[in-house]
């Protein structure tokens, strides 16, 4: 019989790159063992991929090899990590390596409650500043992440928080985290909750267009401070599992925009 023909390695190896950034980093670095054609091919990914779920002691060893033996020259696309059990340092790690290499799509689910955060994780996600897209959070079953006062993501345009608690601070009963992201445009918070004395949230932000609250279980309009300032806001998706609110505050929002809207362009005729 006719021997097959690997056509999988006469491809590129742009090609064969893009294909594995679909994959699990671990399988990707499995494939090294093919022929020397795959030795090092691993090692340019843009996409990383790492769930410690189940391999809790693999992963504390691999992830820190991986990141040491990656090519240093090639750029972060995309990093999805899923952090149970995980070592601290390692978690700072992998904020670090985002940061360094230019990362611009970032997701960590962690199981990290609000006091085993490392302290030098935030400062280190803001200062990645090819960020773009950033979904972070806890699962449900774990108490929720403790966030700064205030998040300092000056690229970010969409952001996604799930079980989150916002800090504001000891003598604030106002929260209001994302002034400073400035060019933020869709903003999703699934489950969030107030440290402190906190009772009213605010949104403050010149460029948000898209807001989603879902599934929290203590919302209410009462939260929501009627002074956000949203003047590009378009759309408002809000979906709860409490009793039905009355949206009054949300309609002021937009109905905000929409006379700003004529004002401007009164002014411009």
């Amino acid at each position: 019989e006719e021997e097959e023909k690997d056509r999988l390695s006469d491809l590129p190896d742009a090609v064969l790159q893009h294909i594995m950034n679909f994959m699990n980093t671990r399988d990707v670095v499995r494939t090294c063992v093919l022929s020397k054609r795959w030795n090092n091919l691993w090692k340019h990914v843009t996409t990383l991929s790492f769930s410690s779920l189940g391999k809790v002691l693999f992963y504390n060893k691999f992830v820190p090899k991986f990141l040491a033996n990656r090519d240093a020259s090639t750029s972060l696309i995309d990093l999805n990590i899923e952090v149970y059990g995980f070592k601290a340092p390692n978690l700072t790690r992998i904020a670090k390596y985002a940061a360094q290499h230019n990362a611009q799509h970032l997701e960590i689910t962690t199981q990290y409650n609000f006091r085993g955060m490392p302290t030098s994780f935030f400062p280190l996600m803001f200062s990645c500043h090819s960020l773009t897209s950033l979904v972070f959070g806890t699962c449900v079953s774990n108490p929720p992440i403790k966030l700064p006062k205030s998040l300092f993501f000056p690229t970010l345009k969409t952001l996604h928080l799930f079980n989150v608690r916002f800090d504001g601070g000891i003598d604030h009963h106002c929260v209001e985290p994302f002034s400073a992201c400035s060019v933020l445009s869709t903003l999703t918070l699934e489950g969030y909750s107030f440290c402190n004395d906190a009772d009213t949230f605010c949104i403050t932000n010149s460029s948000l267009s898209i807001l989603k609250i879902w599934d929290n279980i203590i919302f209410s309009d009462d939260q929501l401070s009627s002074t956000c300032d949203l003047p590009f806001l378009e759309e408002v998706n809000i979906k709860i599992l409490s009793s039905p609110m009355k949206y009054s505050v949300v309609a002021g929002w937009l109905q905000y925009k929409r006379v700003r809207g004529e004002r401007q362009r009164e002014h411009v005729n």
